[in-house]
């Protein structure tokens, strides 16, 4: 044999041992990842409940969808009673990292003991639903830091529980079922940098009364959910809300390509605007002579109403009232 031949030999026997080492590397790398496989669902068995109950389960959201609640208008269409687009900030205190409070409290501008106990006190009922924070402008500097707070990550550690290895041996054998294995399990502290969990900024409105208490008494004021209680708003209440309505993301087994669809329940309808016969200007103007007249003559209240040739009510108003805004 000559000396390029024996050299060619070498080079395709070196080749075949190249291929050979990675087929068993990525042989043993295979064995591995099922083994990893065989006991994470063994463990989800473990438990009573099967992988796909599980993930259908996890895959399943619902979320309600705010209907707008309609606008108060005067007889010139000037706005009596709106709705600011704000934001609030909703926790979910079962999963938010106790590293992560004093920052979180520190962006919300809150003291870091009172935020704390609120969410202690959350978390002993098993409630996922804490609103720490209402009615904070679009501007806010809140705002600001929470996307700046959403960005960073801290160090997190966690207890988990690490099973002892078994020597392969004993795997062997437990197979062929000569023995059986008896798994003991060490607790080791795991650490990892991660972001905030549980942190939703979610979209907010606050009934908004740009005549403040000009006309108070007579349109009227919401409660804490959005719902009218006294005055126009109140006696309005219906045409003026809406319906909400609620849709349901949901798992979809039976789907071609498509794993998720939507499942609306109930429909989404916004609430009617209100005109009324009022004359804002007019108003004020009936309002402000009447507050001087009540305070020159020491009266405890007053009221005026003026009205139109046909009987169209343009002003009415009352002394003393609130600024519905406060």
């Amino acid at each position: 044999m000559s000396l390029d031949q024996l050299l060619s030999f070498k080079r395709v026997q070196n080749y075949w041992r190249r291929q050979g080492f990675v087929k068993y590397v990525f042989l043993l790398v295979f064995l591995g990842f099922a083994y990893q496989t065989t006991l994470i669902l063994s463990g989800a068995d473990s438990q009573g409940v099967s992988i796909k109950d599980r993930a259908s389960t996890q895959a399943n959201h619902s979320q309600i969808k705010q209907a707008r609640r309609g606008d108060i208008v005067d007889r010139h269409g000037n706005i009596l009673a709106s709705n600011l687009i704000l934001k609030k900030v909703n926790i979910d205190p079962m999963i938010i990292q106790d590293e992560y409070i004093p920052k979180l409290a520190e962006a919300l501008e809150m003291d870091p003991d009172e935020l704390k106990q609120l969410i202690e006190k959350k978390r002993k009922i098993g409630s996922k639903y804490l609103i720490v924070k209402k009615n904070i402008a679009l501007n806010s500097q809140i705002v600001k830091n929470l996307q700046a707070l959403r960005k960073q990550r801290l160090r997190i550690c966690r207890n988990k529980q690490v099973a002892d290895k078994v020597p392969l041996t004993d795997k062997l054998l437990a197979k062929l079922g000569l023995t059986t294995i008896e798994r003991s399990y060490q607790t080791r502290e795991h650490c990892r940098k991660r972001r905030i969990s549980g942190l939703a900024l979610q979209e907010d409105t606050k009934r908004y009364y740009p005549k403040s208490a000009a006309l108070a008494p007579l349109i009227g004021q919401t409660n804490r959910d959005h719902q009218g209680v006294s005055g126009i708003e109140g006696e309005f209440d219906q045409l003026l809300s809406g319906q909400n309505a609620k849709q349901q993301l949901q798992y979809d087994e039976h789907s071609q390509g498509s794993y998720f669809k939507y499942q609306t329940l109930g429909e989404l309808k916004h609430g009617h605007d209100l005109q009324l016969t009022i004359d804002s200007d007019l108003q004020f103007h009936s309002f402000s002579a009447l507050k001087k007249s009540v305070e020159l003559h020491e009266a405890d209240s007053g009221s005026a109403i003026i009205l139109s040739p046909d009987g169209e009510i343009l002003a009415l108003a009352n002394y003393p009232a609130d600024d519905p805004n406060n």
